[in-house]
């Protein structure tokens, strides 16, 4: 681990010095504010990474990065209403714990009255608001200590590059541009706070990416990618990368004859990976979120829906950070609090949400009965180009699960998708979609995917690739046109984006058959007709 062994008890030591302070309140009768919570959260990073095209590395060593960033939460004053917050973020401060202490000791004076300001405004805003701005609940928190054991350096780069060069030898021809990115990296971590937790943990990944340049028949230019990410130098192997790129290679092939088809309502297969995006945007990622329903935004799942029907009573959905190996993984969030499997939809009925310690105490109030965070707090760093990123409950490995009995055989699902194509008027095909990524407006409950590949099957099973197309629908709209639920399950892999920025998830889920949902055409080509022979002399 690259964290020093002495950083725990010199960031103890400042945070002691903390809740010593006071900030005398200018009234007539003495008063003074204390801090009476604080941690501090440490992170050190490590990237290694080379770039490749057609196969030649673009520079001659590979690209070395490291930072360190840390997040600072003090709480001031009490009352029923809440407490007054800061965060301070720093970022790039080093490994340093002498430099670490003076960072700390010189932000103590800002940040605790920040604090006493928030408290003494939020006071003030709760004499006209039910809900006043500036405090936040400080929840229910408990002393934690965990020292995740030392793993492994595990996988070099150079055997990734060389693995990940094999693989992609079906991709290369003379027509096309070949990138290719590998990478290793690792990120260390520390949680100290006034409670006396301390944890160690660490996390070690593998990315490796692939992006085709090429041109069609028609003269214009595509572009065809992947991405590979594995949690840990164990989940990586050479046949995850034989097969990712053969369907890249073959999504190319098809690239020289894509089509277009005209924005409407088609048939559409989801494979498992297309489903898992899916139901991550439009249900559990963001609207199942403790933050946005606590503070009345997600559109769907208030609180006075908890154990009420929300999805059709054969789905399950769960999310589990303690999955082994899972891309999502961990032990503990970034506010100390242990990470737990929860089920969040149960046969159809709301059971549970993503909670951190805040939108537990929230929901607490709002509901009348304790909720307790279960250790969804995270972010992708403290800042990025001086905007700091909150905390906030965030999915990890999101599982799909539907009643055995109600799952058909893949063959039944294509049976049932060419019966929708010869039933569906005015056309006589219908969508397959592999993958992809997508995004929801929490507010209004509109989803939108972005296929990773997109085919157009026709009855007889032929399939062209579709060129720039984008599904819409809505969440009230969706389970009503549903036909069929089947296999294959499949696995999903990516990071999800929020206020908290990009954060690393997988998900896992069945194909799903729809009758039909709207298609458009995302993409106007402006592309000039490719010229004649007589245009060339």
């Amino acid at each position: 681990m690259t964290i020093r062994d002495d950083l725990p008890a010199v960031i103890r030591e400042v945070l002691g010095e903390y809740m010593l302070a006071r900030v005398d309140v200018p009234t007539s009768v003495p008063w003074s504010l204390a801090p009476s919570y604080a941690s501090a959260h440490y992170r050190s990073k490590f990237w290694k990474r080379r770039a490749f095209c057609n196969g030649n590395p673009t520079q001659e060593e590979p690209k070395i990065t490291t930072d360190q960033c840390l997040r600072l939460s003090v709480y001031v004053g009490e009352s029923r209403l809440g407490r007054g917050v800061t965060i301070a973020a720093f970022d790039d401060q080093g490994e340093n714990p002498q430099t670490i202490r003076d960072i700390l000791r010189h932000a103590k004076d800002e940040v605790i009255k920040d604090g006493a300001q928030n408290f003494l405004l939020g006071l003030a805003d709760s004499v006209v608001r039910t809900n006043p701005r500036f405090l936040e609940l400080e929840g229910s928190r408990r002393k934690n200590v965990y020292f995740e054991p030392e793993r492994s350096k595990g996988i070099s780069l150079k055997e990734v590059e060389d693995l990940a060069l094999q693989a992609a030898a079906p991709l290369y021809r003379e027509d096309r541009t070949v990138m290719m990115n590998a990478g290793i990296h690792s990120c260390d971590s520390l949680f100290v706070d006034t409670l006396e937790s301390t944890i160690f943990q660490q996390q070690r990944g593998i990315k490796v990416s692939f992006i085709v340049d090429g041109v069609d028949k028609e003269g214009r230019y595509f572009q065809r990618e992947e991405m590979l990410l594995f949690s840990s130098p164990e989940d990586f192997e050479a046949r995850k990368l034989q097969r990712k790129v053969k369907k890249l290679s073959e999504a190319c092939e098809a690239a020289y004859h894509e089509v277009r088809i005209p924005s409407g309502r088609y048939p559409l297969l989801f494979d498992g990976a297309a489903t898992g995006v899916f139901f991550h945007e439009a249900i559990a990622a963001h609207l199942l979120s403790g933050a946005y329903v606590a503070n009345g935004a997600s559109y769907v799942f208030h609180p006075d829906r908890l154990g009420k029907l929300v999805v059709p009573e054969d789905i399950t959905i769960t999310d589990d950070p303690t999955l082994e190996n899972g891309l999502g993984s961990y032990k503990y969030d970034e506010q100390g609090t242990e990470a737990r499997r929860v089920v969040l939809i149960e046969n159809g009925i709301l059971r549970d949400y993503l909670l951190d310690v805040g939108s537990a105490a929230k929901l607490s109030q709002m509901t009348g009965r304790e909720i307790l965070s279960n250790g969804r707090a995270r972010s992708q760093w403290t800042n990025y180009e001086g905007n700091t990123f909150p905390l906030e409950p965030r999915i990890t490995n999101l599982q799909i699960d539907v009643s055995l009995s109600n799952l058909k055989p893949e063959e039944e699902m294509m049976v049932g998708f060419k019966k929708l194509i010869c039933e569906n008027r005015g056309t006589n095909y219908g969508i397959f979609v592999e993958g992809g990524g997508g995004e929801v407006s929490v507010e209004d409950g509109t989803f939108k995917l972005y296929p990773g590949t997109a085919w157009r099957v026709e009855e007889s099973g032929e399939r062209r690739l579709l060129r720039d197309i984008v599904i819409v629908t809505h969440l009230d709209n969706l389970f009503q046109n549903v036909v069929e639920i089947g296999l294959p399950y499949k696995n999903g892999y990516g990071m999800c984006g929020a206020l908290s920025g990009f954060v690393p998830t997988q998900m896992r889920a069945p194909a799903f058959l729809f009758n039909s949902m709207s298609i458009i055409d995302a993409g106007d080509d402006f592309s000039t007709a490719k010229l004649t022979e007589e245009h060339r002399k």
